[in-house]
């Protein structure tokens, strides 16, 4: 039996396990059984993947800090020191090395300013704790220079400088496996230096700041600064104005006193940083003007009083004052319009007022106006009468106006009107005049009145009233007593030397009605022929324009219109015969005694037809030289007088008949 069953087939152990870390101390083993040899005369070698490890003769080979070159196929192979042909090879071994966990650095801000407070956060992948941290540092030679060994993930600037500025790396180390982290990525930190500005912001967009506003000073550090304290100072003023741990400094209301440049500081530490100096304009309020509608007023007038804000601003409420014994402003009236009204001022209300604004925006107020003084005297009333006539005297018909006059001109006041006589107000309205469009007896009497606005009033002495019964008319004809065909004429007289008359002509009809039949302006009415139809009673009037504007009727005057005389043909040789030949008269007698006449008319015609005139004709009588058959038919006449009656009924007919060739009768 040869040497090589003495050894035993070897095998190999990984320890502390087959997959490792980055770093862990590995140790492989090599063990085979052998009764006829003794250990130290064994050679053992480590091969990974087919080249040899180690050739010792101990059975262990320690691998220390495992790196991922190591990871592979491992065997071993023992043999004896003398006779080498004889060994064994054990199974294959695959070791594992995982790559160690890596470290994440993380900067609470990579662009920091001075001052400022950094966080960096170191964090190792997986979930291993016990962790141990190392913090590097770049140097300008691109050295990572470690200079802090902290138990901590954690590494806190609480006030970073300058200096501080730099690429950083971190790591982590512990005592069991994984003993150690990849370090991080580099991560750069800049500290930027700081500046500090004051910022003055405003209500208004303008910028502008008037009394009462609230002002906002901001000590603008850059950076957004974290942990700093703010001084705000007054140029004019030695010591600091104000310090806090914010960096906005308010005024909640400014006055003129607040006028000036200012400056800050923003401190931390040893760090400061000051700012440029800001002026700070504050402008007055405006004014405000307070105008009343009238200054010099009477009891129960309505009084505005208007307040005006200076500038174009909007959005004003307004506050009203009156000044008390003592000479203080009272506030009496918060309004949101920007006028007062006194509906009806009382001798109360007389004093001295002022006013003022406020809103919600800027500028929050005015100023208080100037004062004014409104003065409430008393009212009296008095009633005066006015007629159309300049010298006051008032006719029937006449327009009449009554004023009730209150000083002061009164408006929103009622006026009644009374009369004497009687018990129950006469009248009442809005308007001061009482106008008596048309005056008549009845309105003589006593007038007075009274003014009233709510609770208020106040009358008038008693006034006379006086009418005048309007002018009479008197009518004239020229003949009440007349002929169909006459020239009549009436006349028309008005008492009193009045002037202007149109006038009005009447006529009684049968129910004794007087009929108006005639508007003319002159005061005669002529008739140039009247007939029996103009007969009956007449009477007139006449009015005008201006007063008095009427005058009474006339009284009533009859006009009675006669038939016309008649008149007959006569033959003046009626007794006679007549023969051709003959002289013929014929005569126009007028019946009644009429004389005087001037001229007639004669007409040949026949029974029914009066015929044609005969112009050669135009006296009483109409005489035939000689008669002749031509001369045969029925003749007519009519008189005729420049004076009444101017003519007389037309005649019957008279007929001149021929019997014979030589003799005539007539009929």
């Amino acid at each position: 039996m040869g040497v090589t069953e003495k050894l035993t087939k070897p095998k190999l152990t990984v320890s502390p396990s087959e997959t490792v870390w980055e770093g862990d101390d590995v140790t492989l083993s090599c063990k085979s059984e052998s009764k006829q040899l003794e250990q130290t005369k064994l050679i053992y070698t480590f091969y990974r993947e087919k080249e040899p490890r180690s050739q010792i003769i101990l059975q262990e080979n320690k691998i220390l800090s495992i790196q991922q070159s190591h990871a592979g196929m491992y065997w071993c192979m023992v043999e004896a020191k003398e006779r080498t042909a004889e060994r064994k090879e054990s199974d294959k071994v695959q070791v594992t090395v995982n790559e160690s966990p890596m470290a994440t650095l993380t900067p609470s801000n990579t662009y920091v300013y001075i001052g400022d407070r950094v966080k960096l956060d170191c964090k190792i992948d997986g979930s291993f704790t016990g962790w141990k941290y190392r913090w590097y540092k770049r140097d300008k030679k691109a050295r990572d220079e470690h200079f802090e060994k902290f138990t901590e993930n954690t590494y806190k600037f609480e006030a970073v400088t300058e200096s501080d500025s730099g690429v950083y790396l971190c790591s982590a180390y512990k005592a069991d496996s994984p003993h150690f982290s990849k370090n991080s990525s580099a991560v750069t930190v800049t500290v930027e230096g700081r500046t500090a500005k004051l910022e003055m912001k405003a209500e208004r967009t303008d910028g502008k700041i008037f009394e009462g506003d609230q002002v906002s000073l901001q000590c603008q550090v850059t950076g957004n600064p974290v942990g700093w304290t703010y001084e705000l100072y007054k140029t004019t003023d030695k010591n600091q104005y104000e310090t806090k741990a914010e960096s906005t400094f308010t005024i909640s209301s400014a006055s003129l006193s607040h006028r000036g440049e200012y400056w800050c500081k923003a401190v931390k530490g040893t760090l400061y940083f000051s700012s440029s100096p800001v002026p700070l304009q504050v402008s007055e309020s405006p004014m405000a003007t307070l105008t009343p509608s009238n200054p010099y007023v009477y009891i129960g007038d309505k009084v505005k009083l208007d307040c005006k804000i200076d500038g174009s601003f909007t959005g004003w409420k307004y506050r009203w004052y009156k000044r008390d014994k003592k000479a203080r402003d009272e506030h009496f009236e918060k309004f949101t319009e920007n006028t007062y009204k006194f509906e009806a001022v009382t001798r109360s209300d007389s004093g001295v007022y002022l006013c003022s604004a406020y809103k919600a925006d800027s500028p929050h107020f005015s100023k208080n106006s100037s004062a004014v003084t409104v003065t409430v005297e008393g009212r009296t009333a008095k009633l005066e009468m006015k007629a159309e006539r300049t010298d006051g005297k008032i006719f029937e018909g006449d327009q009449v106006s009554l004023q009730c006059q209150v000083i002061g001109n009164p408006v929103g006041w009622t006026y009644e009107l009374y009369k004497t006589t009687d018990k129950n107000q006469y009248e009442t309205k809005a308007e001061s005049t009482f106008t008596i469009s048309s005056a008549s007896l009845s309105h003589r009497g006593e007038y007075w009145c009274k003014a009233v606005k709510g609770t208020l009033y106040f009358s008038s002495s008693p006034v006379p009233l006086q009418v005048s019964e309007s002018p009479m008319a008197t009518l004239t004809p020229s003949n009440p007593y007349v002929y169909i065909g006459d020239k009549v004429k009436l006349d028309c007289k008005i008492d009193g030397s009045f002037t202007g008359w149109k006038y009005r002509w009447y006529k009684r009809d049968k129910k004794a009605r007087d009929e108006h039949f005639e508007k003319f302006t002159e005061n005669t009415y002529k008739f140039e022929a009247v007939t029996r139809s103009d007969s009956g009673v007449y009477l007139c009037s006449a009015y005008k324009a201006d007063s008095p504007h009427f005058s009474k009727n006339s009284s009533a005057v009859t006009v009675t219109v006669e038939e016309n005389p008649k008149t007959e043909v006569k033959l003046n040789n009626e007794e006679k015969p007549i023969y051709m030949g003959d002289t013929v008269t014929l005569k126009c007698n007028t019946e009644g005694g009429f004389t005087g006449w001037n001229y007639y008319r004669w007409y040949k015609g026949d029974q029914t037809n009066m015929g044609n005139q005969i112009y050669s004709v135009n006296g009483q009588t109409h005489i035939f030289q000689l008669v002749a058959q031509s001369y045969k038919g029925s003749y007519r006449c009519k008189a005729y007088s420049y004076s009444s009656p101017r003519y007389s009924q037309i005649s019957s007919p008279f007929t001149l008949a021929i019997k014979g060739e030589y003799e005539t009768t007539w009929r």
